[in-house]
């Protein structure tokens, strides 16, 4: 199945952009959450809460350039975050944690890969 040029730069924007969001979203609920009323001391004992959110966000930035595999990486957060915080269980947590890394990231994964510059071919 072949996908159009056009569609395929509407999933890769769809994709990479909600995957932004969600995960600065995150990011920031994973900062901010624990520090509680304790103000920048408290900011900075729970900035280790963030970093898995850290590393999700480096990873999305290197899905500008890569983003199937960026996409599939994504989709296996997903499947990660369904395991540890059994959000299969709750459709609520589910559709709040899980759904949107599993829809944004099959939507950057079936985007393909970016236009523009390519490697030469070498045959």
């Amino acid at each position: 199945m072949t996908i159009a040029p056009q569609h395929r730069k509407t999933l890769f924007h769809v994709g990479f952009w909600g995957l932004c969001v969600v995960t600065l979203f995150w990011f920031g609920f994973a900062v901010l959450s624990g520090a509680g009323s304790g103000g920048w001391p408290g900011f900075w004992r729970n900035s280790p809460n963030a970093l898995p959110w850290l590393g999700a966000a480096l990873l999305l930035g290197a899905g500008y350039r890569f983003p199937r595999p960026v996409g599939l990486a994504f989709i296996a957060l997903a499947a990660i975050t369904a395991i540890v915080f059994e959000s299969y269980a709750n459709a609520f947590l589910f559709a709040l944690l899980t759904l949107p890394f599993l829809v944004f990231g099959a939507a950057l994964a079936a985007s393909g890969p970016r236009e523009g510059r390519q490697p030469p071919n070498l045959s």
